[in-house]
């Protein structure tokens, strides 16, 4: 029942067309303080879940919060953009937030290179692998409009 409580939490589910929208690209970083505020919020409540996109909440800009199981830090991604993708591909079993009781066995890059920006306007570039590349994947298919019932 507590899970379910949480679940209830969320403002967007499938089949909420908003989840297969596009999301737009942050230009004005004020504006978006609410929004993350949100997201924080709402992904802490969420213990089995390791990352949110800011259309799970209702707003179609391109941002994903994701959490470091290892140091229990979250990190903030703003206009996260793909640069590369290793050609080795590898199996993820997945859950989402949007999709309460449904898993999905997807096919994602193994490694990838990231450029984003953090909270602070500051520009990073990531190399992630294995389960860090493919949360990345999932949260940026989630801005792209995509769903783990799609891929």
């Amino acid at each position: 029942m507590l899970l379910f409580f949480y679940l209830s939490s969320m403002k967007i589910f499938f089949p909420d067309k908003l989840l297969f929208k596009k999301s737009k690209k942050v230009k004005n970083y004020k504006k978006i303080n609410n929004i993350l505020r949100i997201m924080k919020k709402e992904i802490k409540n969420y213990k089995e879940y390791v990352a949110i996109s800011s259309v799970q909440i209702g707003y179609l800009k391109r941002i994903f919060i994701v959490k470091n199981i290892l140091n229990k830090k979250y990190y903030t991604f703003i206009n996260p953009k793909i640069l590369w993708k290793s050609k080795i591909k590898k199996y993820s079993y997945e859950g989402c937030i949007s999709i309460p009781n449904f898993y999905n066995k997807i096919l994602r890059n193994r490694e990838i290179l990231l450029e984003t920006y953090c909270e602070k306007k500051i520009y990073h570039k990531f190399f992630f692998k294995n389960f860090f590349s493919f949360c990345v994947q999932h949260e940026i298919d989630h801005l792209n409009g995509k769903l783990i019932n799609m891929v």
